[in-house]
């Protein structure tokens, strides 16, 4: 059956395209390759004026898809700011400034005096549409959106949701106050697609997550050595390196305890930990219960993620579940062999990713598929960086976004 939103977009856009388009990743209308800023392709309309709501800007996944698409969306004229809501406006905001986005900042507080600074915001912004990244408050906002007298409401889902029991009901609730109101769901992959359909009966757009093409390739020779120099990588020793915040969901643990295995098997096994750890420093502690804190580097939170990479051999990611990954994506357009855990999320890139391995996040099947990466592609793989240039660059996503955002104007 036909949804209201599919409807809503055949109007605007033609059924020829709308739900191609934005529900099938692959389809030929997406991998179009824009030839100029869409901004400045859609002469007839200047470009919609665009809200995004977010949380504190720090960056990771969505934040840094706003710096990659911001060429594509806008040119000379700046049409899209950025409301943080966290306690802070974080660290990332003066590089979605220097992007060209207009940054704006109101802490979040479950109060009448917060939502009314935000309606007051959205009433003076004049936006075209709004852009709901957050699951926190998202339905209030996009109330607050639609009386403001916004059009067009988008709202994207990030992760597969696993809740159960109340938290699902409340959910459920949720996802159709949101559509009630004539909000757009969007899902970062066809896992969180499924998981929202099943599980909360929303059904959703699919707009996969992308990349910075233009920063993560695979290294020349001379690259390769300087980035493993730099981390002090000054033999032929394997490298495996994981991208990340340390959470009970990313499920580092098991990943030292495969390295124990792979450090009995060959003494010279190197993992280089990119992310913030948590407050107690439990990964760090746990290396030195098993005897492998000189085998591994903790190195925060980094702001040239592509050297690490570069200096690595094999990428790794044993979560318990995933959105869509873009370190996954960013590893493989470096040339690195995969070895993700057999989840929804990860899972979705079965369909382009040849050179990976999908197994169960336990120790002894990661260090199996650890070491079996590392033997089939002593040289990287260039399939897999062909596939993600291909398939999850940032004109995809954008163009697919840029069609929902100009549908308020087409609509007039």
């Amino acid at each position: 059956m036909r949804d209201k939103h599919q409807e809503r977009l055949e109007t605007v856009i033609g059924p020829s395209v709308a739900p191609a388009a934005l529900r099938h990743p692959h389809s030929r209308v997406n991998s179009h390759k824009m030839k100029e800023p869409l901004a400045e392709s859609k002469r007839t309309n200047p470009p919609p004026r665009v809200l995004h709501i977010m949380l504190e800007l720090r960056p990771s996944g969505a934040e840094v898809m706003l710096r990659i698409a911001a060429p594509l969306w806008f040119a000379r004229v700046n049409t899209h700011s950025i409301l943080a809501t966290g306690q802070s406006e974080g660290s990332y905001a003066n590089v979605l400034r220097a992007s060209g986005f207009n940054v704006h900042h109101i802490p979040f507080s479950k109060t009448l005096s917060f939502f009314y600074q935000v309606f007051t915001f959205l009433r003076s912004g004049k936006f075209d549409a709004v852009h709901i990244h957050t699951e926190q408050a998202n339905v209030y906002y996009g109330l607050i959106a639609r009386l403001a007298g916004i059009r067009t409401i988008v709202h994207t889902i990030h992760n597969v949701f696993p809740f159960e029991g109340s938290l699902r009901l409340v959910r459920i609730a949720m996802r159709k106050g949101l559509r009630s109101i004539g909000a757009t769901a969007v899902a970062v992959g066809q896992s969180v697609a499924e998981n929202e359909q099943k599980r909360f009966h929303n059904p959703a757009l699919v707009i996969p997550n992308w990349y910075d093409a233009s920063l993560f390739r695979p290294p020349s020779s001379e690259e390769r050595a300087q980035a493993r120099r730099f981390y002090g990588v000054l033999d032929n020793r394997p490298v495996v390196v994981t991208m990340g915040n340390c959470n009970e969901w990313k499920n580092h643990a098991v990943l030292f305890q495969a390295l124990r295995i792979l450090a009995d098997k060959r003494g010279d096994w190197f993992y280089l930990h990119a992310g913030a750890e948590d407050q107690s420093r439990s990964e760090y502690h746990l290396a030195g219960e098993l005897g492998l804190r000189d085998r591994c580097a903790f190195l925060g939170l980094i702001t040239d993620p592509r050297t690490a990479l570069w200096a690595a051999d094999v990428f790794a990611m044993p979560s318990i579940r995933e959105g869509f990954s873009i370190a996954a994506i960013e590893a493989a357009a470096c040339g690195l062999p995969l070895v993700l855990s057999d989840v929804p999320g990860l899972r979705d890139l079965k369909a382009t990713m040849s050179d990976a391995f999908w197994v169960a996040p336990e120790p002894e099947l990661l260090a199996s598929a650890i070491e079996t990466a590392y033997q089939h592609f002593p040289l990287g793989s260039l399939h897999n960086a062909s596939s993600a240039r291909s398939e999850f660059g940032g004109e995809t996503g954008a163009r697919a976004y840029y069609t929902l955002y100009a549908a308020a104007q087409c609509a007039r």
